[in-house]
């Protein structure tokens, strides 16, 4: 059976973080507010990440898996 992405990777938006975890590995993330503005870009190398300091409002999280596999999530803080 197909497994869907939303199974493989969390986003979690709380206390002025964004905690993102992904099964097959995180490659990059990218936060942007809802106005499209790059908020934080990062290379990661691992299974999580967490953001910090990010003022309240409404973002969407790019999670780019190591696997290539691209992963957009709307959060609010």
């Amino acid at each position: 059976s197909e497994v869907k992405t939303e199974d493989l990777v969390s986003v979690i938006a709380q206390n002025n973080q964004i905690i993102v975890k992904a099964k097959n590995g995180i490659k990059n993330i990218s936060i942007y507010s809802i106005s499209g503005d790059l908020i934080q870009n990062q290379e990661v190398n691992s299974s999580q990440f967490e953001s910090t300091n990010i003022k309240t409002g409404i973002y969407v999280v790019q999670v780019i898996q190591n696997d290539g596999k691209a992963f957009n999530k709307k959060v609010k803080l």
